[in-house]
């Protein structure tokens, strides 16, 4: 009950507060003016004075060039680890001698 008490108390203070709207005045044409002011303001964009050489053709060149490395990287790593992998199968079946066990060291 003392919900329901505290619910009607609140939407008489919202209705009450509601009377109390007033329309708020303002200059005419006042968003046109906001929009001109808006208009004339710039942002100025200042390139970085170290970086000023490295235009877009030398970006796209790094990139390619990024890419290339990756591409490096990644087939040799690729090979290495497939080598590996054949090691250890063929001393996991005994298919060849591994080096240690040589006699001929």
């Amino acid at each position: 009950m003392d919900h329901r008490k505290k619910t009607s108390r609140q939407i008489g203070e919202l209705i009450e507060l509601a009377t109390q709207i007033q329309v708020v005045g303002t200059p005419p044409f006042f968003k046109d003016k906001v929009m001109q002011q808006l208009g004339k303001t710039t942002v100025s964009t200042e390139p970085l004075v170290f970086l000023y050489w490295f235009t877009p053709k030398l970006q796209v060149a790094a990139l390619l060039l990024f890419v290339l490395l990756n591409l490096t990287g990644l087939y040799y790593h690729g090979s290495f680890q497939q080598e590996e992998e054949l090691q250890s199968f063929a001393e996991t079946y005994g298919l060849y001698p591994a080096q240690e066990e040589s006699i001929f060291n």
